[in-house]
């Protein structure tokens, strides 16, 4: 698993409930990709003035897509992780993580 810690802030005069947003993308893929696919989210309830850590997981296996035959594929390469309040690219922070072989041969189902 992939698990990304986001800080949350609650800038406001009120108690908020603040959604944050996971995406990923596959850089470079033997097919095309997504710019962004929606991963997951999570919500925190802060209070005016307070900080929260959100702990979001993404599985491996979320990486894979289906391959020319329609099988799950997780090529080795790098992939973009992106997170926060909507999917507008300019409002998200991104960091990349590369996967070097299929972790994902030899488990089971």
């Amino acid at each position: 698993n992939i698990e990304i810690m986001v800080s949350v802030a609650n800038e406001g005069d009120a108690t908020a409930e603040e959604t944050v947003f996971l995406f990923m993308h596959d850089v470079v893929a033997s097919i095309a990709r997504p710019r962004m696919e929606l991963k997951g989210f999570s919500k925190i309830e802060l209070s005016p003035g307070e900080r929260g850590i959100l702990a979001l997981v993404l599985p491996v296996s979320a990486l894979q897509f289906p391959g020319r035959d329609f099988n799950p594929v997780l090529e080795p390469g790098t992939f973009e992780v992106l997170v926060g309040p909507c999917a507008d690219r300019q409002k998200l922070v991104s960091a990349t993580v590369t996967v070097s072989d299929d972790p994902m041969q030899g488990r089971g189902p």
